[in-house]
């Protein structure tokens, strides 16, 4: 905390703090008392509650229900905003096709209608593309709730494809 009051101290700019809330984890009321009173502690210019909204890496993790953080927001100074839902406005500099698809699978997981909003095409043309992709090899599906996401296969085990060591050796 030293740390974080010195950099407050003479930082400038606005400071933002987010505080990534899972449920079972950090939710219990007596916690997020003691994590809003530590944030203020920085006095922050905003602070933003976020939760697990795409696949996480471990299982474990789950997502927060919005209502539930937004009734949790006034815990905080100042009142947190929720900030845990994916939003993207339609990108018109850059045409959906395969391989922009596939790009943004690199980066990280999203739904036919995530990506669909992205590059401003219909659902049922993003499809087309998430089929020859997936049948290609090149992404996976992996569900989150009730909804299902694609994820690219370049990025397997915390290694890229392309980066695999025969027998955890490291000289080879």
């Amino acid at each position: 905390m030293e740390g974080y009051r010195a950099f407050r101290d003479a930082f400038q700019g606005k400071l933002w703090i987010e505080v990534f809330l899972v449920p079972g984890i950090n939710t219990l009321r007596n916690d997020l008392e003691k994590i809003a009173e530590l944030v203020e502690a920085l006095n922050p210019d905003e602070v933003h509650l976020n939760t697990a909204v795409r696949p996480p890496a471990e299982e474990f993790v789950l997502a927060m229900p919005p209502s539930e953080m937004e009734s949790l927001a006034g815990l905080f100074r100042p009142t947190a905003k929720v900030i845990a839902e994916y939003s993207s406005d339609s990108s018109a500099e850059v045409k959906g096709n395969e391989d922009t698809i596939l790009a943004m699978l690199n980066r990280r997981p999203c739904t036919a209608l995530q990506i669909s909003r992205v590059f401003g095409m219909h659902v049922n043309e993003v499809s087309k593309y998430l089929g020859k992709l997936s049948r290609t090899g090149k992404i996976r599906t992996q569900g989150s709730g009730s909804v299902m996401y694609y994820a690219s296969e370049m990025v397997r085990n915390g290694t890229r494809t392309g980066d695999h060591r025969e027998d955890n050796n490291p000289d080879n």
